[in-house]
C-alpha cells in the first residue's frame, strides 16, 4: 500500500485538490489512518484557492468542503516525500520524469487503468467540473479498488 499520495495537475487549483480530498475523503471513510494526501501543481497558483467550481461541485457531488486548499508548487522535497503521484495528464508525467528522474516509476496517471485522462475545465463552464469529478472519482476508484479497500 502507498501511504504517501501526492495528486498533481496544472495550476493546483481544479482537478489536483479535488482528487486529493477524495482520497482522503475515502481514507477517512474507511478507517485508513496512515494514508497521507496532498496535492500540487507543475505551474501552481501558489496560495491560491481551490476555484469556485471545484468548491461547488465537491460540495454538491462529494459534501466536501475544500475552501482551505491553497495551491502549492510541485518541489523536489514534495517529490521525494512521496510513495506516489497521480497526475490528471500525460504531459504532467513527461514534465514530472523530465525535471524529477529519480522518481520515474512512482509518477502515473491517474486514469491509468482506463487510459483516461482528466481534461482541465479551468474557465469552462459548471458542466465541465461535473464531468472532471465524475472522471476523477471513477478513476480513483480503481486505484482504491487495488490499495485502499478495506
Amino acid at each position: 500500500m502507498f501511504n504517501h499520495i501526492l495528486f498533481v495537475c496544472t495550476a493546483n487549483i481544479c482537478r489536483s485538490p479535488v482528487g486529493a480530498y477524495l482520497l482522503k475523503k475515502h481514507c477517512l471513510e474507511n478507517g485508513i489512518t496512515d494514508c497521507h494526501v496532498a496535492s500540487a501543481g507543475t505551474h501552481a497558483l501558489v496560495n491560491e484557492p481551490a476555484v469556485e467550481n471545484s468548491q461547488k461541485v465537491m460540495l454538491a457531488q462529494s459534501n466536501m468542503d475544500i475552501s482551505a486548499h491553497r495551491a502549492q508548487q510541485v518541489s523536489q522535497n514534495i517529490i521525494k516525500q512521496n510513495d506516489l503521484i497521480l497526475v490528471m495528464e500525460t504531459h504532467h508525467k513527461k514534465h514530472l520524469e523530465q525535471h524529477y528522474p529519480f522518481a520515474i516509476g512512482k509518477i502515473q496517471l491517474l486514469g491509468k487503468w482506463r487510459a483516461e485522462e482528466i481534461d482541465d475545465p479551468y474557465r469552462l463552464p459548471y458542466l465541465a467540473f461535473e464531468k472532471m469529478h465524475g472522471s476523477i472519482a471513477r478513476c480513483l476508484g480503481d486505484w482504491t479498488q487495488r490499495y485502499w479497500s478495506s
